[in-house]
């Protein structure tokens, strides 16, 4: 009878030990899993961040200084080549897709003389510019054509479409991990 209870024992006992292995390995997987998704969300609005600040920075060099689009969530200007001896002139724009109620998720497009749409970013929850005048004042009417913008101020957030538990509440409340990129642009040449 002792022999079986030490069986018995024995197989509690390692029934256990798997039991905490498991969970350790879950939670850490779980972790590795959340890690990965907020490197991989910062690097995607930093991509998308570098991408937008080359362009800015250019704004009107070689080219007119006035805006073809500046609405508070598309923007479209121009720049020449910084090649000394090409003339090429660029019209760039950026703009998120369409909203439709069941997407949230939004994506940034990019064109170059309004050529086929490049994507810069998905995820996106929010792309909002503010321009302003030269006296520091925000634009008071957007538009296409407009004149007088000296600084720019861009604001991308993205969410990621995973969701990370960040308290347990009784409906099993959840949270979605969200980045936020700005930055106010002086282009030198406008």
């Amino acid at each position: 009878m002792g022999v079986i209870l030490d069986i018995i024992g024995s197989f509690v006992v390692r029934a256990a030990i798997v039991v905490v292995i498991l969970n350790l390995m879950i939670n850490l997987h779980e972790s590795l899993s959340k890690s990965t998704d907020r490197i991989t969300l910062n690097e995607s609005i930093t991509n998308a961040g570098q991408v937008i600040d080359a362009d800015i920075k250019l704004a009107g060099f070689r080219a007119t200084k006035d805006f073809a689009i500046a609405q508070n969530n598309n923007i479209s200007f121009s720049y020449g080549d910084t090649a000394i001896l090409n003339t090429s002139i660029y019209t760039i724009r950026y703009y998120i897709s369409p909203t439709t109620p069941a997407a949230a998720h939004k994506i940034l497009y990019r064109t170059i003389n309004g050529a086929a749409q490049l994507e810069i970013a998905r995820d996106i929850l929010s792309f909002s510019i503010v321009y302003y005048k030269v006296d520091g004042d925000t634009l008071a009417t957007y538009g296409t054509n407009v004149t007088g913008i000296k600084s720019i101020y861009i604001t991308l957030v993205m969410e990621s479409k995973m969701t990370e538990r960040t308290y347990q509440g009784p409906a099993g409340d959840t949270l979605a991990l969200t980045v936020k990129w700005e930055r106010h642009f002086f282009p030198e040449n406008l």
